[in-house]
């Protein structure tokens, strides 16, 4: 069934029929309707109020799914589902997010609920989602999902450091001269790094493309990692190489002009003992103490036991605050 309003069409994708109840929870009967980005924008974005929603369906390209959830023809909450580099058959819920003004009223569970429904009939077996521990109204998702049948996978670390002047100047003192040494010895061991700018991008899509690197960088973390709703702007980025192939990468984004995020931290199986991590790493945060920037943002998954070490080894001199990403998952075969 087609629905027309204001001459855009919107795909009516009628999921559950009646009103259902999942284990203990009323499940309310809403409309699921896919959506494209401009018509979310005119029925959605000003109802939800969420920069951070309007980030993720600004991500959405084909293959993604823009959801919007209808009570009685009335806009009352949306999800994106983003299929990013996972396998054929899986696919992450970014994000769900109620009106505010509808919140407590049993929404949340009928959008996952349906969202659920609506991957399965779009032929896929597996629902990733993540949530960070001090995200606004982390507890009362992480009950939604969990009703919903998500079990939790495995953690990550997400660690805001601010750079006041004092702390800069004594983080650059006590490491310039160990820098330096590894630097050096990295450098006669065959290993180089170079801008991100100016590397070959093959080396970029090895790195990325690499299932084993240790660090998932398959997820849009930026504004999961910063609590930051804005545009992320690529800055700088470096990649250490030996011998033209890649053996680690830094992806650094400005979040606005005092703030950073770095991306993806990764390193590629060969070379996890070989220290070469800390090159980029390095070469990317001595740059932005360069340019003076105030804010650094990093996310490390726990099973990255080398990175979360040199991260917190480099960044624990700083002022740093840390909270913990969960993620979920749920087969819905």
């Amino acid at each position: 069934m087609y629905v027309t309003t204001r001459n855009n069409i919107f795909r009516n994708v009628s999921l559950l029929a009646t009103s259902c109840i999942l284990g203990r929870v009323k499940i309310l009967d809403i409309d699921l309707k896919q959506l494209n980005y401009l018509e979310y924008a005119v029925y959605f974005q000003s109802v939800l109020c969420s920069p951070l929603m309007q980030y993720y369906v600004r991500l959405a390209t084909a293959g993604d799914h823009i959801l919007g959830f209808f009570d009685e023809g009335i806009p009352v909450a949306s999800a994106v589902l983003l299929h990013r580099n996972y396998a054929p058959g899986c696919l992450e819920l970014m994000f769900f997010c109620v009106a505010p003004t509808l919140r407590t009223r049993g929404y949340g569970h009928a959008v996952v609920a349906k969202t659920i429904a609506f991957a399965r009939e779009q032929g896929n077996r597996e629902l990733i989602c993540r949530l960070t521990r001090n995200a606004p109204f982390f507890d009362t998702a992480q009950h939604i999902i969990e009703a919903a049948g998500f079990h939790f996978v495995e953690d990550a670390h997400i660690f805001r450091c601010e750079i006041d002047v004092p702390a800069s100047e004594k983080w650059q003192r006590s490491v310039s001269m160990y820098f330096e040494k590894l630097r050096d010895r990295l450098n006669r061991q065959g290993f180089s790094c170079v801008s991100f700018a100016h590397a070959d991008d093959n080396l970029l899509y090895s790195v990325m493309d690499d299932f084993d690197t240790g660090f998932d960088n398959r997820y849009p973390i930026a504004p999961l990692v910063s609590g930051l709703g804005g545009h992320f702007l690529p800055d700088y980025s470096f990649i250490a190489h030996k011998d033209g192939i890649p053996a680690a990468v830094t992806i650094v984004l400005r979040a606005d002009n005092e703030s950073l995020v770095f991306q993806l931290i990764s390193e590629t199986e060969g070379f996890k003992r070989s220290g070469v991590l800390l090159l980029p790493v390095m070469c990317s945060f001595d740059r932005m103490l360069s340019f003076e920037y105030k804010r650094v943002s990093y996310c490390v998954f726990s099973c990255n036991t080398a990175s979360l070490k040199v991260m917190k080894d480099l960044f624990g001199r700083l002022t740093a605050h840390e909270t913990i990403m969960l993620c979920y998952r749920s087969e819905i075969e």
